[in-house]
């Protein structure tokens, strides 16, 4: 089981009006048989069917002018995205919006709209255009930054989660994941768990105690799973040991109707977190969580600087008098180190890389094995014009 985590449709009105009438029956005749007053000239007076030229005059009254009024068509909505996830604001967006610091997106406050997407509600952020600096989103929602016009990404813009600070991305607390297994149990030593599977499959935990007559079994991992718009998944917790899986990376969209731009200073993440290594002896190393989802939809998109969705690594097995290492979060730069120290557990299979999946916890013959790296995570692109002039871990899904 995860340790638990504290974090502090957009609905359009159409407007019906109409109007009833209503018969004055006030000069109506009490009595029904009164004869006709003998002042009534005949031709006003209807006979045999013929409604006579008064009531002839009420029908032929222009009626057909107001039926036949052409009815404005309702007005196209605004939207922003074309790609996976669109936004339709029933006003568009104006102002210029900078973003820095940490945004919750668990709380309402926080977002302009919650809207649905993919079955899953996303905090919504709206503006004519956004900079963008050093910037983190955690929370239990996916965040959705919609432009009319332009974002730039000036600084470090982060959903990824972390084992130092304990660290969640946005909507990877609620993610809907198949399990990662959970390494064996075993006297000696527990099996590694699997690492957490999105777009490629985690690595599998290692066994622990492989010389005995019983071995903790390595955790297996779930199948990957389809391209939408969600978080990553945590891998499975190592066998004989507490709660050492790492969570997956957090998932984020940016959409603009113009361009988007990534500065060379500047780098989008979503890794997943490492795994934690075997927390008593022979206690087997968590799975790294996978990477999340980093989207990108617009007509000119220019990335100048990294994009990362890695899986972090798995986390050692411990041994006869140590607890194992933790394995390294996912960085948008390269695979990330499995745990390894110990003498005898053993070590955390490193993270996803840009060519090359994660790899496996590696056995150990007497205690713990290591914790399985986490699979990769989406960079979705979604772009007329696309420039990309920097490194990508793992490569873009364009579409």
């Amino acid at each position: 089981m995860k340790r638990a985590v504290v974090s502090a449709c957009l609905l359009v009105g159409c407007g019906f009006s109409g109007s009833s009438a209503t018969s004055d029956t006030s000069d109506t005749p009490a009595d029904d048989d009164a004869p006709p007053d003998d002042d009534t000239p005949d031709d006003a007076t209807p006979d045999d069917g013929d409604s006579g030229p008064l009531i002839d005059a009420a029908v032929d009254a222009p009626i057909d002018a107001a039926i036949d009024a052409p009815i404005d068509a309702p007005p196209l909505p605004f939207c922003i995205g074309t790609g996976i996830v669109q936004v339709c604001p029933a006003v568009a967006p104006t102002g210029e919006r900078t973003l820095s610091g940490t945004i919750d997106t668990s709380l309402n406050a926080s977002c302009d709209q919650v809207a649905v997407f993919s079955g899953r509600e996303a905090c919504v952020l709206l503006g004519g255009s956004f900079t963008i600096g050093t910037f983190r989103a955690i929370g239990s929602r996916p965040l959705v930054i919609a432009a009319a016009t332009t974002i730039t990404v000036a600084g470090g813009l982060a959903v990824s989660s972390r084992r130092s600070g304990n660290i969640v991305g946005a909507g990877a607390t609620a993610a809907p994941c198949g399990t990662a297994g959970a390494g064996g149990g075993d006297d000696d030593g527990g099996g590694g768990g699997a690492g957490g599977t999105f777009a490629s499959r985690g690595g599998p935990g290692g066994f622990g105690d492989t010389s005995g007559i019983t071995s903790g079994a390595g955790g297996v991992p779930g199948g990957a799973l389809a391209l939408e718009f969600r978080a990553g998944c945590p891998g499975g917790d190592g066998g004989d040991g507490g709660d050492t899986s790492g969570w997956g990376g957090g998932a984020i969209y940016l959409a603009s109707r113009v361009a988007i731009t990534v500065a060379a200073s500047a780098s989008i993440g979503a890794g997943g977190e490492g795994g934690g290594g075997g927390d008593s002896i022979g206690a087997g190393g968590g799975g790294g969580g996978s990477g999340g989802f980093v989207g990108l939809d617009t007509e000119v998109l220019t990335v100048d600087g990294p994009l990362g969705a890695p899986g972090g690594a798995g986390g050692e097995g411990g041994d006869f008098d140590d607890a194992g290492a933790n394995g390294a979060d996912g960085t948008s730069l390269g695979a990330a180190l499995g745990g390894s120290g110990v003498t005898f557990g053993g070590n955390g299979g490193d993270g996803s890389a840009p060519a090359s999946g994660p790899g496996p916890g590696g056995d150990s013959q007497f205690y713990g094995g290591g914790g399985g790296g986490g699979g990769a995570g989406f960079i979705y692109v979604h772009a007329t014009v696309f420039n990309l002039n920097a490194q990508t871990n793992p490569a873009p899904t364009r579409m």
